[in-house]
């Protein structure tokens, strides 16, 4: 056999036998709120409220949102 087919092997079978592999945990309630609050920010101008130039759009204000909702979710300490 060929060895990238045994790395390819071992890896897959690594990943689908691992309990640890992607245990998903709640995140804390800091890491909620900030991201919570973020996203506030970004549909206030969407609501009509005049917020003060910030340089980058709501979008990317949602995306860094979610992104650390996401990072609060998958790891574990945060």
């Amino acid at each position: 056999m060929q060895p990238y087919k045994v790395c390819i092997r071992l890896f897959f079978h690594w990943h689908l036998f691992n309990e640890d592999f992607m245990r998903l945990s709640a995140p804390t309630t800091l890491v909620f709120i900030i991201s919570l609050a973020l996203a506030v920010f970004a549909v206030l101008p969407l609501l009509g409220v005049v917020v003060p130039h910030v340089g980058i759009s709501s979008f990317m204000i949602l995306v860094i949102a979610y992104v650390v909702l996401a990072a609060g979710v998958l790891l574990r300490k945060l």
